[in-house]
């Protein structure tokens, strides 16, 4: 991992930081009806990518990240979602720029929502949630090659970004006032990529 892939995560960091301030200080300003859920965890999503166009190969990344979660919940019900990811990816499909089987980069993902919370108890959470995110894949490959005698290096950047619609389930077990566990499993689609 190159110095550029350590600063798009210093950068998403900064990002999380920034939308985690911004859903605390919204909250501030509903009032006791209002249940702020704060959560830190790991991650490791799947994702395959299958692309339409014929000319371009269907994808698929392995990621382990770290992750920010906050579910916000009014005494009705409704409830707003957010998450942020930032971390590792590997895949096997950019063996074209690697003479590695499984290729390494960075990951971060960042996702929106709004939905309801049909369990809103002192114990127990659990909400459906539709959401809209973004995530970001970056791979950056070096390599080294002679062609018709001259050496030749080779820097190749590859970076997804793709746009995401999507549903989430995410429940939060309290075991203490501001102790807990949460789970959140969510679907994707994604309607816009581009690499």
């Amino acid at each position: 991992i190159d110095v550029n892939q350590l600063a798009f995560g210093v950068n998403m960091k900064k990002f999380a930081a920034f939308i985690f301030a911004l859903f605390v200080g919204i909250s501030c300003f509903a009032g006791e009806s209002f249940k702020n859920n704060v959560g830190v965890g790991l991650s490791v999503p799947f994702s395959f990518i299958s692309v339409d166009d014929s000319a371009a190969e269907d994808s698929s990344f392995l990621t382990f990240a770290v992750n920010g979660s906050y579910l916000g919940v009014w005494n009705s019900g409704l409830a707003i979602k957010g998450d942020v990811y930032v971390g590792l990816s590997t895949t096997s499909d950019y063996d074209m720029f690697s003479e590695d089987d499984v290729q390494a980069g960075t990951f971060g993902a960042f996702d929106i929502g709004l939905g309801y919370a049909f369990c809103n108890t002192e114990k127990c959470t659990a909400a459906l949630t539709g959401v809209l995110g973004v995530d970001v894949y970056s791979f950056n490959f070096n390599r080294k090659g002679t062609i018709s005698g001259t050496k030749h290096e080779y820097n190749t950047t590859i970076v997804d970004f793709n746009l995401n619609l999507g549903v989430d389930f995410t429940t939060v077990f309290r075991f203490k006032e501001n102790f807990g566990m949460f789970l959140n499993a969510g679907v994707r689609w994604i309607p816009v990529g581009a690499a």
